[in-house]
């Protein structure tokens, strides 16, 4: 069974490939995907490492079978594990998504309704909008889930749309509102 990753596996992740060198594309072409996995033998245990985080949400389940997964790693067991990593990723979902760690820079002038795509605005956003716990959206939905969950949540109107209606009414003007 395949699990998409969550917000708490995807900030793993996060940790330890930011310490990875960059991928040059020049080393790789033409070669298949084991052995260009190969070419940057030195990350392997980074890349073990994120490999055992894809397939386990909590992190006890990661101590106890990520060793022994980790000692029996073949290269054959490898390839599979890489189909399971691509697949619970969903490579272009998740390539157009994951890209949370770079703000976009609101264009107020054409939004009707903006809001904040930061990664805690959206935890908070589930926690608020749909009485979920921190635990629940972080470690129990998947990001896929809680990013669909948060699209169909209203935005607010910019600051000044909202002061422009706040004008002055008469008694007379908000009394014949109600009748």
């Amino acid at each position: 069974m395949v699990r998409p990753l969550t917000f708490t596996q995807l900030f793993d992740i996060g940790s330890i490939s930011k310490d990875m060198k960059e991928v040059d594309q020049s080393k790789l072409n033409g070669r298949t995907s084991v052995s260009a996995t190969l070419v940057y033998y030195e990350e392997a245990d980074r890349m073990s490492d994120i490999a055992v985080m894809t397939i386990f949400r909590t992190t006890w389940k990661r101590k106890l079978f990520g060793k022994f997964i980790k000692k029996r790693l073949t290269v054959r067991k490898y390839k599979k594990l890489q189909d399971y990593m691509a697949q619970t990723m969903m490579p272009l979902f998740f390539l157009s998504t994951i890209i949370f760690l770079k703000r976009s820079k609101g264009d107020n002038e054409t939004a009707e309704y903006t809001r904040s795509d930061s990664p805690w605005s959206t935890i908070s956003g589930a926690m608020k909008y749909y009485r979920m716990s921190y635990e629940e959206v972080v470690n129990e939905r998947s990001y896929s889930n809680i990013m669909l969950l948060n699209a169909a949540i209203p935005g607010t109107k910019p600051k000044e749309e909202r002061e422009e209606k706040a004008k002055e009414l008469h008694a007379n003007e908000y009394l014949a509102q109600f009748m």
